[in-house]
């Protein structure tokens, strides 16, 4: 269904599709969101907030599968998710360290590091580790 409004419809019309589809189908929000984002990669966060407002509950998913699908816009993902939906911000971490393992040990340290329960600073501070330890690397 994606592809053929993605084909046949006017640029625009296929966060629409994803809402409408996730919210009739909400176990499928995943996959769909990773459709779309392959179709049309520049609207990844488009297409994740589309998810997340039509299937709420499956927030751990739509996370994992667009972090997947678009793996350098997984921070932008996350911290959307969080924004978008606060009280899931287990669920967020979860879908994006599941996606992206790499990221994990960054997670967990930035968790220790923030002390508190705000999931942006959380993942502000994983990705800033992350590159940090990236540019040591390089060294």
């Amino acid at each position: 269904v994606l592809r053929a409004v993605s084909m046949i419809a006017r640029p625009g019309v296929l966060p629409y599709a994803v809402s409408a589809i996730c919210r009739g189908n909400p176990e499928a929000a995943g996959s769909v969101v990773a459709t779309a984002i392959k179709l049309q990669p520049a609207d990844v966060l488009i297409f994740s907030k589309a998810a997340l407002c039509a299937a709420p509950g499956q927030v751990e998913q739509v996370v994992f599968s667009a972090c997947k699908a678009a793996p350098a816009s997984c921070a932008d993902v996350a911290l959307g998710a969080s924004r978008q939906l606060p009280a899931a911000n287990n669920q967020i971490l979860a879908g994006l360290a599941g996606a992206r393992p790499d990221l994990e040990l960054y997670l967990e340290e930035a968790e220790i590091q923030a002390g508190t329960n705000d999931c942006e600073a959380v993942i502000k501070r994983a990705v800033q580790l992350f590159n940090d330890a990236l540019k040591a690397q390089a060294k």
